[in-house]
């Protein structure tokens, strides 16, 4: 059997999916910020940073296919500002699945996030 053939998006087909791309980590962004995640080894911070690198990277595809087709920009939200990389939602689903005991050292895994069930499958 044959491999399909990918179709070749034109300039406004590449420019809406990105635009659809940016919107939607933008809406991630704002969903961490506010209610964080559950990523085991990660602060919310650096994930919400990686976030906004997407959003930086989707808005500059978006500017140069627009450049080079000379087609309008769209209007999309702003960019999301960028965190501290040990930021934590401090209302969120998860705020204590990371601890931090010493302040100049990274954030550590929490294995009292997971109760002593999680804890015991751990080991």
């Amino acid at each position: 059997m044959a491999a399909k053939k990918k179709k070749t998006l034109t300039p406004k087909e590449a420019l809406a999916k990105l635009e659809v791309e940016y919107i939607q980590e933008r809406h991630d962004w704002e969903f961490i910020y506010k209610y964080g995640c559950s990523d085991p080894f990660w602060p919310d911070g650096s994930n919400l940073n990686l976030i906004r690198n997407h959003c930086i990277f989707y808005k500059q595809e978006m500017e140069r296919i627009c450049k080079e087709h000379s087609l309008p920009l769209p209007e999309t939200l702003p960019l999301p500002d960028e965190v501290s990389e040990d930021y934590m939602a401090p209302y969120g689903r998860f705020p204590n699945r990371l601890v931090n005991s010493e302040p100049d050292k990274p954030f550590q895994f929490s294995l009292e996030f997971f109760g002593e069930e999680g804890a015991a499958n751990e080991r």
